[in-house]
């Protein structure tokens, strides 16, 4: 049996993990999931968008080493924007 995701958390897919194949998984598992191309455009820089998600209280997942390097910067604007590293 797999283990529900906690309710009220969203994970925000960056344009670098793609549209389907991670969000895909993450719906059939249970997950609420957003896509970076439902929100921002594909030029939107890092910054914006990880202040913006950071306020929504999202989980980002991305594989961009740029945006993980990004979110110190971003947390200038939503302390509550956070790349933890795995």
């Amino acid at each position: 049996m797999t283990p529900k995701p906690a309710s009220g958390l969203v994970f925000f897919i960056d344009r670098s993990l793609g549209r389907k194949y991670v969000a895909g998984a993450l719906r059939t598992a249970g997950a609420k999931v957003e896509v970076h191309d439902d929100h921002f455009p594909q030029t939107t820089p890092d910054v914006e968008w990880l202040a913006e998600v950071g306020r929504r209280g999202w989980v980002v997942l991305s594989k961009d080493d740029a945006s993980a390097a990004t979110a110190s910067s971003a947390r200038r604007w939503s302390p509550r924007a956070s790349a933890p590293s795995f």
